[in-house]
């Protein structure tokens, strides 16, 4: 059941709760409907468009700008990138946006469309992967692996795969740590 923005605000209210943070799950690109006076608030992630409040985020187009000049370092021409559409929008495109600034200067024939798909299925990746063969593939989209070992496919001798939003910073796979517990200590941080 979906709690509105009145219902919410009323709880909040009715619970003397005057600080909030809006956490990077909360989708959308539109209005929270608070009575934002009444609140000290910061946003983990760039989701929201409104309120335009604090926000603590890690810098999702620099993140990827470090994952392609780290893949190129390493001997890739072909890179791909593949993010389900919402998740696109839900962070302002920031990630297609360092991809693209990145692999700008490669030639042509080393250009990988962008894999940004509503339509976010198995075949359509698979369709999108064999189509343009990337050596590598930029992603946070976990299922990708297994489509990948279900083609028969090795990652990471047959292709490579960088995660861009790895949980943790053990080094068991090729990829950005984002340091999501650092990010949550600073919102509190700022919000205290």
């Amino acid at each position: 059941e979906e709690l509105s923005s009145h219902r919410l605000g009323q709880i909040l209210e009715n619970r003397g709760v005057n600080g909030v943070i809006l956490g990077p799950d909360c989708r959308g690109r539109g209005h929270l409907r608070l009575k934002w006076e009444n609140h000290c608030c910061v946003r983990i992630g760039a989701y929201f468009v409104w309120p335009p409040v604090h926000q603590v985020s890690s810098h999702q187009a620099q993140c990827s700008q470090l994952a392609v000049r780290q893949a190129l370092k390493l001997g890739y021409r072909k890179l791909g990138l593949a993010i389900r559409k919402s998740d696109h929008e839900a962070a302002n495109r920031a990630w297609s946006a360092g991809f693209l600034a990145e692999v700008e200067s490669l030639p042509k024939k080393h250009r990988v469309p962008l894999f940004i798909e509503s339509d976010w299925t198995r075949e359509r990746f698979l369709s999108w992967f064999h189509t343009h063969k990337p050596e590598v593939i930029l992603s946070f989209h976990m299922k990708i692996l297994k489509w990948l070992e279900d083609e028969g496919l090795n990652v990471p001798s047959d292709v490579g795969f960088i995660d861009l939003d790895l949980k943790d910073s053990k080094g068991d796979r090729a990829g950005i740590y984002e340091n999501h517990k650092e990010i949550g200590a600073t919102a509190v941080d700022i919000l205290t």
